[in-house]
């Protein structure tokens, strides 16, 4: 027997079986036997198509033995089916009648056709078509309410199309609007899924492993002819399927797979005017994942989706409703994540049908239905910055179906119908790879050194189902960490955390940086940085700066003790406020004893004479200012990098000008002698005696420097404390 290629995919390998496995005959139950079949062209096509009732005739089991081929034309719409020249004339079929072969070997739903012609030679041929059920009798009423639509046992079929070992699976009963009317429930069947794809493959690594359970919650089904009416249908048919997997996932491509699972196969039966009549239900499943990007990903997948049907033509037309299934994941994402790196997008899901036919018809009712899981991100873990950008992950449950009715089977006059209800989605959400941060503000503390931080936090993220560790990290200007904190959760709404961290034993005057951190995968990372300074701790001081002696005359001034009124910082930051009898300019305070200048007037030059001594004090700050002091003699220690730095200098200059270039003010001076004396100290207010620091005396010429420590000394001691 040979099978034509036009045969839709969903249902060859199930004939391929029959072929594989036909023997000889079937068992040999012959209810009638016609008797002399009609010459060609007797009926017409009109004829058939027209009658309310055609003769139906139950040729037995045996029948099946007398069958040399069956193939098909092209759409699959009509049968023809050779008979072996052995055929007994008594056996061979009427035209203008229906034929029926009940289940057996050959047929496992059984075999049922409307004879449209007989040719008897050279072969005999029957021309068939499907047989539409409202031509079997006057009036019937099938129901599963009633038990006179009966269901067989479940078969399930791998994706070869070999008969399996299944576990039936009773779902957790969650009730659905069909069941309260009269039907069969809970025909689920669980296998257990392996899928594996490596190597020379656009997928680096593609593996799900797990389990996958498919099949009806509820079939409800009535079929009824009135008298002189037409047939009338409705099926309630609620498919439900599930998935609960653990994945790895790792390709740098777009790529897709779809692996057929393998199908779940079952039969309504009743008898028409005594004649049996199966209506074979199958389920069939295909598993899909598709990729784009670069990927490494690993993930459970867990989710349950139920959606309830009705087909009918009461209305004098096909019509068909929904109603959708939540799930069983309500508005919480279906993936676990273990690891992501997601630069692209990932779906995957199920690609389920059902179909309800009449015998081996290949066309009847079907569902088709899609659940597919998408995630898609800009993800890549290899950033140092990816919580700083924090991408949001789209996260989507999507749903697609379709009715199909080929009206032929089961009354011809409604013809076909085809529908396809809108995408739903069960979960639409994008959300933020980690918690995302709003509201962030840093407070005064109690103290100078104290700080608050206080920002929501998201509730819902991406990550938030997988172990890591979280909080608020504190750095310094160079980035450096010095400190991590686990924030106190103070209030919480739907959608926000508000959390709170005091920070203390800051150092004042100081420049931080707080952010967000999440660590997971190994690896810490930190979101956007906060900038916040502390205060300096301001303290009043007073001191006094004494000028004990000096071998040098010209530089010992004539006032010997200043007291100097100044504001010092935390770390020493010195700002001198006022020291009495001293002038100020910018941040430097003078005083001077010695201030002479004498001239005298020649017919072309003009002599000067000129003699300065001054004392200047200032707050001075460096990173190490003890590495200016050049004096061999002093062990200084750098334990404070602010002191006054006090200089005293004397200036004595005897020289003379060309009178007409000095009123032109375009002049130079000429030296008859030069005196420039100064001695540099950087004293602490450790009240200790000490010598210069470093020190000038330069005789003769202003562009020679003689460094020289002279004999003086001075000390600088805090009072009034």
């Amino acid at each position: 027997m040979k099978i034509s290629s036009s045969l839709p995919r969903h249902f060859l390998y199930l004939i391929l079986l029959v072929l594989t496995t036909a023997l000889a005959g079937c068992d040999k139950n012959t209810t009638e036997e016609p008797s002399e079949p009609d010459k060609p062209g007797d009926i017409t096509e009109t004829d058939i198509d027209s009658a309310d009732v055609l003769p139906v005739h139950n040729l037995g089991e045996d029948f099946a033995s007398y069958i040399e081929s069956i193939d098909y034309s092209p759409d699959s719409t009509t049968i023809y089916v050779s008979l072996k020249q052995s055929t007994p004339a008594g056996r061979i079929p009427k035209e203008a009648s229906i034929i029926v072969i009940p289940e057996c070997e050959m047929f496992p739903d059984g075999f049922g056709a409307t004879v449209r012609s007989v040719r008897l030679s050279p072969t005999i041929m029957l021309t068939c078509s499907w047989p539409d059920l409202s031509q079997f009798a006057e009036e019937f009423n099938l129901s599963t309410a009633d038990g006179t639509l009966e269901i067989s046992e479940i078969e399930v079929f791998d994706q070869d199309g070999n008969r399996i070992e299944f576990e039936e699976y009773d779902p957790d009963d969650q009730g659905s609007s069909s069941r309260s009317r009269a039907g069969i429930c809970n025909l689920i069947t669980r296998q257990h899924l392996d899928l594996s794809v490596s190597n020379g493959t656009a997928w680096n690594h593609l593996r799900f492993l797990g389990q996958v359970y498919y099949g009806f919650r509820y079939i409800g089904a009535t079929i009824q002819k009135e008298r002189g009416r037409r047939t009338i249908m409705t099926f309630d048919i609620e498919p439900t399927l599930g998935l609960n997997v653990s994945s790895i996932v790792e390709c740098k491509a777009e790529v897709n797979k779809d692996i057929r699972i393998g199908q779940l196969r079952t039969n309504l039966k009743a008898l028409v005017a005594g004649v049996p009549v199966v209506f074979p239900v199958t389920f069939y499943l295909y598993f899909e994942a598709a990729a784009a990007g670069s990927i490494t990903f690993e993930s459970t997948l867990t989710h349950e989706f139920s959606s309830a049907f009705t087909i009918s033509n009461s209305s004098g037309q096909w019509r068909s409703s929904r109603r959708n299934g939540d799930g069983n994941n309500g508005d919480e994402s279906p993936w676990g994540i273990q690891k992501i790196d997601l630069d692209g997008s990932i779906s995957t899901g199920l690609r389920a049908g059902v179909i309800v036919g009449l015998y081996s018809a290949t066309t009847g009712v079907g569902i088709n239905l899609i659940p597919k899981y998408t995630l898609s991100a800009s993800a890549s873990l290899s950033s140092d910055d990816l919580y700083r950008i924090n991408p949001m992950v789209s996260n989507n449950i999507g749903i697609e179906s379709e009715i199909y009715v080929a009206a032929k089977l089961f009354g011809c006059d409604l013809g076909k119908y085809t529908y396809s209800f809108p995408k739903i989605d069960l979960y639409d959400n994008s959300i933020h790879l980690f918690p995302g941060i709003s509201g962030f503000k840093v407070g005064e503390g109690a103290t100078e050194t104290e700080k608050v931080v206080e920002y929501d936090r998201e509730k819902h993220f991406f990550l938030e189902n997988i172990q890591a560790e979280e909080g608020l990290v504190l750095l310094d200007e160079n980035s450096e960490v010095v400190g991590r904190y686990k924030p106190t959760s103070t209030e919480e709404n739907e959608s926000k955390i508000h959390k709170k961290q005091y920070l203390s034993r800051l150092k004042p005057k100081k420049t931080y940086y707080a952010a967000p951190f999440y660590s997971i995968f190994g690896k810490t990372f930190i979101g956007n940085e906060y900038l916040f300074k502390t205060d300096d701790i301001i303290e009043s001081r007073t001191y006094r700066l004494s000028i004990l002696n000096s071998a040098d005359e010209r530089l010992l001034p004539d006032k010997k003790e200043f007291i100097i009124k100044a504001d010092v910082g935390a770390e020493g930051d010195i700002e001198i406020t006022n020291i009495e009898g001293m002038e100020r300019q910018g941040n430097d305070w003078y005083y001077s004893w010695i201030d002479n200048v004498e001239r005298t007037d020649g017919e072309s030059t003009i002599t000067f004479k000129e003699e300065r001594a001054s004392l200047r004090i200032s707050a001075y700050v460096s990173d190490n200012p003890y590495s200016l002091c050049i004096n061999e003699a002093h062990n200084h220690s750098d334990d404070s990098n602010t002191m006054i730095n006090t200089s005293i200098g004397y200036q004595y200059h005897y020289y003379y000008v060309f009178r007409q270039a000095y009123e032109n003010q375009a002049y130079s001076k000429y030296y008859y002698s030069w005196t420039s004396k100064r001695a540099e100290f950087w004293l602490s207010s450790d009240g200790k005696t000490q010598t210069p620091c470093d020190g000038q005396d330069n005789k003769g010429s202003m562009n020679t420097v003689y460094t020289t420590i002279h004999n003086i000394t001075a000390k600088l001691e805090r009072i009034g404390q």
